[in-house]
Order: structure tokens, then sequence, then C-alpha cells
């Protein structure tokens, strides 16, 4: 899955940057693309079939911000088309780590606990900034009894969740 992030990827900026109508939003998610599947697909694959499209179809789900009381997706479908073959769509995939779900209930029922589209930006210490999914997921595995992490989330100025 390719969630687009604040970063600029070198890859597909030249194709997010032309697109006026489509503003990919951080935490957006690219589902699929031109009816490619994106949920398991690697950075490169997602930026080969944007860049070879003349014409681009993607479904984005969009990540609001969660209400206190309520909580509530949008999947959007956008239709992107180059004006020109050499020209880009002009959106920008970035990708990040975030806590995609939480199996253990109790790690969320704390206050403040984990929560769903936390980005994480330290484990055990050590910055994620530039690692691989590999690297990360390595990082997971040799954390015996205990993983620090450190995770920032979108806050409402009313609320102190």
């Amino acid at each position: 899955m390719i969630v687009c992030s604040s970063g600029k990827h070198r890859g597909l900026l030249p194709l997010l940057q032309k697109v006026r109508v489509f503003c990919c939003r951080v935490n957006d998610r690219i589902l699929s693309a031109n009816g490619v599947s994106l949920d398991n697909a690697e950075y490169a694959e997602a930026v080969k079939i944007m860049k070879e499209s003349q014409q681009l179809n993607m479904i984005v789900k969009r990540r609001v911000p969660v209400p206190l009381i309520e909580y509530e997706q949008r999947t959007l479908k956008f239709t992107l088309s180059k004006s020109r073959k050499k020209e880009d769509f002009g959106i920008i995939l970035g990708c990040k780590f975030y806590i995609k779900e939480i199996t253990n209930h109790k790690l969320a029922e704390k206050d403040p606990g984990l929560r769903e589209g936390d980005t994480v930006l330290r484990i055990n210490g050590q910055s994620v900034e530039g690692i691989t999914i590999e690297e990360a997921t390595k990082w997971l595995s040799k954390s015996r009894e205990k993983l620090s992490l450190v995770v920032q989330r979108d806050v409402r100025r009313d609320t102190s969740r």
C-alpha cells in the first residue's frame, strides 16, 4: 500500500506536481492505479505503473481526522490525464512507517494509547528515516521483551487526545 506523506520522493515528484484537481494529503492511501492493486506493492513498482501511463486512474482511501465520537474514512476515485506523453501526472507518493493495525487491543486502551495511523518516528531509539521496511521489521523482531516506539499523531487543538 502506498501512503502519501509530507516527504518528497524524487521518482514521483514530476508525476504529482502537475495535477491541480487531485490533492494527495498526508495519510491518504493509494489503493490502486489503473486497476493494479498497490496493497502490497513496492514503491518502485507503483512509480513504474504511474510513469508508463498516458492516463492514470487511481482509487485513494482518504483518512480523515478522527473526531472523538465518530470515525469516518472516505474512498475517493480520481482519473488523471497527461496532456503530453512526456509529462507526468503531478502527484508524489510518499512512504512512511505507521501503525497499520493494532492486534493487541490493550495497547490502544491506555490513555494515550497507540492508534492506527500513528506515524512511527523511532524504534528502540533509532530513527526510521531512510530505512527499508525489511530493516524496520528486523528491528522489531530483534526486540525480545521490550519495544520502545516514538510515534507522532495529528491532535485536535481543543482536545488532549
